[in-house]
């Protein structure tokens, strides 16, 4: 009998040490830090965001048209040249003229022996000693070897590389008597006046876009926005490796914008820029970032602070763009949303905004205080 009372004396005590020290700290847990914004109705837009390249849709590559020694005209990167201008020219090296002078002087040779030849012919025909078809017969002759000593001719004359429109240099990939062959790329003009921006766009998103919708650019390159207009949409799918995407490797289609510029901005072909497809406007709605929204039993479910506590209230979206989303119902204006801090709270839990504990020494700071 002794030991049973002294065990429950034992189970007493311990009972109310737990109570003591546990229920006191539980009574004491620290609230859960938090950052809100709040709801407020005004204008929205849904939109595609996606990175595109600045291209001209106007580009030729101009490759070496014989082998030899490039002589360049000094034209860099980025020169802007009108059609006609000469960017370079290609002459055979030493050896290689040496022996076409050797070729030409045989030829000539043999030129002026088929010319005495036709004109010896011509007397002979006159005379009536050869036929009409043997004296042609020599005049082709002659034709084809004079088309030979012109060949020659061409062959040892330097090659000049114009532009074929007014245009940028760009790509240029040779210096100054650089050895070429027949082929060799020598450098890219492109159409500077003939702007457009090149855009990936996700299948899923492919049918949200049409011709005519505005499009929104920002860039370092630029002080402000630009803006232009879908011109062209790709039905090719290309593989994109976007680091905007959030998928590695994804289906895309190219979609073409053009580009209202001013005349100071400096345009960098084949730069990156991001780019807003506006799919639609709206006036006055109520929207939220995209983080606060939370998925619970199939249902959207955002937190909001009231009293100092998390409340959990479930909402229908609408639209959305890359940041926001549109809140049809289950908010109001002025609503306090978590935003940061929301995959760790629950409904009815104590919490505190983060500007708070900044402001305040976090012993004393326990819970936001309540809304009046």
């Amino acid at each position: 009998m002794k030991t049973v009372f002294t065990i429950l004396i034992v189970i007493f005590f311990a009972a109310m040490a737990y109570y003591f020290y546990f229920g006191d700290n539980a009574r004491n847990v620290e609230p859960i830090s938090v950052e809100y914004v709040e709801a407020k109705k005004g204008p929205f837009v849904s939109s595609i965001s996606t990175t595109g390249t600045i291209i001209s849709r106007k580009v030729e590559t101009v490759k070496s048209t014989s082998f030899g020694i490039i002589l360049d005209s000094g034209f860099q990167n980025r020169d802007y040249v009108t059609k006609g201008s000469v960017i370079a020219r290609i002459r055979l090296n030493d050896r290689d003229f040496q022996n076409k002078q050797q070729q030409l002087k045989l030829a000539q040779i043999d030129m002026k022996i088929l010319r005495e030849q036709r004109q010896q012919s011509e007397e002979l025909f006159q005379a009536k000693a050869i036929s009409e078809r043997e004296l042609k017969e020599l005049k082709i002759r002659e034709y084809k070897q004079q088309v030979h000593v012109n060949d020659i001719k061409e062959e040892m004359a330097d090659k000049e590389i114009e532009a074929s429109f007014d245009g940028m240099v760009v790509n240029k990939k040779f210096n100054h008597l650089d050895r070429v062959y027949n082929g060799t790329e020598l450098f890219t003009l492109i159409d500077s006046e003939d702007i457009s921006v090149e855009l990936p766009i996700f299948q899923k998103d492919i049918t949200k876009v049409h011709v005519g919708q505005q499009v929104i650019f920002t860039s370092n390159i630029f002080k402000d926005v630009r803006t232009g207009e879908i011109s062209e949409i790709s039905t090719i799918t290309t593989q994109s490796g976007n680091q905007n995407y959030r998928q590695n490797r994804a289906t895309t289609f190219n979609v073409y914008s053009s580009i209202h510029t001013l005349a100071d901005d400096q345009i960098l072909f084949g730069s990156n820029i991001d780019a807003e497809i506006v799919l639609g406007k709206k006036d006055s709605v109520i929207s939220i970032p995209l983080e606060a929204i939370l998925y619970r039993n199939d249902e959207k479910i955002v937190f909001t602070i009231a009293d100092g506590k998390a409340t959990q209230k479930e909402v229908q979206t609408g639209d959305y763009n890359e940041n926001v989303i549109e809140i049809i119902s289950g908010l109001t204006d002025g609503d306090r949303v978590i935003t940061k801090g929301n995959l760790d709270v629950e409904d009815g839990l104590a919490v505190i905004t983060k500007d708070r504990i900044d402001k305040q020494d976090k012993s004393y700071a326990r819970i936001v205080p309540s809304e009046k």
